[in-house]
C-alpha cells in the first residue's frame, strides 16, 4: 500500500474464546434430501499435539493470498477454482483507488478439521476488515483478514459428488464459503457496519420483524428476475426461516418443503425467493449447478466492489436445471464418418419434455440415429430426422 497509514485503518472484530467463532456453516441434514446452510457457534475438536503446516497461494489476479493446510491435497484443486472465480469476479473498491491505494488483497486461511457435530460440512469467518473510517461505514469497509474450515468426515462424499456443469460440491461449497467471507450477505461483519441498506418491517402474518435489502444495483437484478411483477417489490426478502444463523443470513430461499415457504408479504405484496441459487440458505442434492448470480454480483457491487458481471451464471429461480451444460450440447469432431453428440444431462421426470435440434454439416448424410441413455427407467423419444 502506498498511501498515507492513517487513511486506511485495519479493525480487528471482537473474539470469544479461541475455539468458538461466528461462522457460516453448510450442514447435511440425516435424510440428505437436502442441505442446510447456516451461521451458528460451532466447535473443533483440536489436538494440541498436533502440528500443521500450510501451502501458499495467491489467486490468478492477486485478489486472495490464502494458506491451504497441508495433507489433504487431492482436494486442494476445488477449493483454488473456487477462489480464483471469485478472483475474477471482483476487484479492488472504487474507494481503495481513489485515495491512491494500487493494492488491495483479502487474506484468507482454509483448513480441514473434524467438527464435533458430524453433519457439519464447514465453516467461514471473518476476523478483520479494512475501514476508511471509524464508525465503520457500509460502502467504505471491506473484508481483510478471514477463515474457512472443511469437515474432514464429508471431504470424500463432497469431492465426488460432481454436478452437471463438471463441478464438485467441494467447489460449491468453498465457493460459498469465500461469499460469505466477501461479504455475502447481510451476514456478521456487514451488519456491523452503520447506514447498511436494510429496512426492519413487521410481517402482519406472524407479527414478527423481518428483514429486506435495498441496496440500489442489487434491487434492480432481483426486479430483472421477476419481470411480470417486479414494480410490487420493496427490496430483495432476507431469509425469514431456519435456525439462528440461516434466518436473516441469507436471501429468501422460497419454497423448500417444510423448511421453508415462497410466502414473503411486503406491504402485502408477495416477493418470491431464489431457491437453488449459490447464496440462499439451503442447498438441494440435486445434480445441477448452484449458480453464482448476478444479484449476489450486485450486492458486492453496491458494496463498493468493482465487479465483473461476465463471471455471473445463467439462473432461472423457476428452473434449477438451467445451466449452459444443460441447454448446449457438446459437439464431437466427427471421427470415421460419424457425428457424435456426448454427455447431455437431462433433468427428467414426468413432467419434462426436452428438445434438442442438431445441424449435421452439408457433406453429411444420416444413415443411423443412436440414442443411448440411462438413469431413466420409463422415456417416449421422438425423433425427426
Amino acid at each position: 500500500m502506498n498511501a498515507p497509514e492513517k487513511n486506511i485503518l485495519l479493525y480487528k472484530m471482537p473474539q470469544g474464546e479461541i475455539h468458538k467463532v461466528d461462522v457460516s456453516c453448510h450442514l447435511c441434514h440425516l435424510d440428505c434430501s437436502y442441505q442446510h446452510v447456516s451461521h451458528l457457534s460451532y466447535e473443533v475438536i483440536v489436538n494440541p499435539q498436533m502440528a500443521f503446516t500450510t501451502t501458499s497461494y495467491t489467486s490468478e489476479r492477486g485478489l486472495f493470498t490464502y494458506t491451504i493446510t497441508d495433507g489433504y491435497e487431492s482436494y486442494n484443486q476445488h477449493i483454488i477454482d473456487a477462489f480464483d472465480k471469485w478472483d475474477k469476479t471482483l476487484s479492488v473498491p472504487n474507494v481503495f483507488i481513489e485515495d491512491g491505494f494500487s493494492e488491495y488483497t483479502i487474506a484468507v486461511s482454509v483448513s480441514f478439521v473434524e467438527f464435533e457435530s458430524s453433519n457439519t460440512l464447514g465453516g467461514a469467518s471473518l476476523s478483520r476488515y479494512y475501514t476508511m473510517e471509524i464508525p465503520a461505514q457500509y460502502g467504505r469497509s471491506f473484508p481483510a483478514v478471514g477463515e474457512f474450515k472443511l469437515n474432514t468426515l464429508w471431504l470424500d462424499s463432497l469431492a465426488s459428488n460432481i454436478k452437471s456443469d463438471g463441478r464438485s460440491e467441494l467447489y460449491f461449497v468453498s465457493l460459498h464459503e469465500i461469499g460469505h467471507i466477501v461479504g455475502l450477505f447481510p451476514s456478521g461483519w456487514i451488519g456491523e457496519l452503520n447506514n447498511i441498506p436494510e429496512t426492519v418491517y413487521l410481517d402482519n402474518t406472524d407479527s414478527s420483524n423481518k428483514k429486506y435489502w435495498t441496496s440500489v444495483k442489487a434491487l434492480t437484478e432481483y426486479q430483472n428476475m421477476f419481470p411480470d411483477i417486479s414494480y410490487q417489490f420493496e427490496g430483495i426478502p432476507i431469509e425469514d426461516d431456519g435456525g439462528s444463523g440461516t434466518k436473516n443470513y441469507h436471501i429468501e430461499e422460497g419454497s423448500l418443503g417444510t423448511l421453508s415457504s415462497n410466502d414473503r408479504m411486503i406491504n402485502n405484496k408477495l416477493h418470491p425467493g431464489l431457491q437453488h441459487a449459490l447464496m440462499t440458505g439451503w442447498s438441494d442434492t440435486g445434480n445441477y449447478p448452484l449458480p453464482l448470480t448476478r444479484l449476489s454480483i450486485a450486492f458486492l457491487e453496491d458494496l463498493g466492489f468493482n465487479v465483473s458481471y461476465d463471471e455471473a451464471e445463467q439462473y432461472d429461480p423457476n428452473d434449477p436445471y438451467l445451466s449452459p451444460a444443460l441447454t448446449t450440447p457438446t459437439l464431437i469432431t466427427p471421427t470415421n464418418d460419424e457425428l457424435r453428440v456426448d454427455d447431455i444431462s437431462l433433468p427428467l421426470d414426468d413432467t419434462n419434455v426436452h428438445k434438442y435440434t442438431f445441424h449435421v454439416p452439408q457433406d453429411k448424410e444420416i444413415s443411423h440415429f443412436y440414442i443411448s441413455i440411462s438413469g431413466a427407467s420409463m422415456i417416449n423419444i421422438d425423433t425427426n430426422i
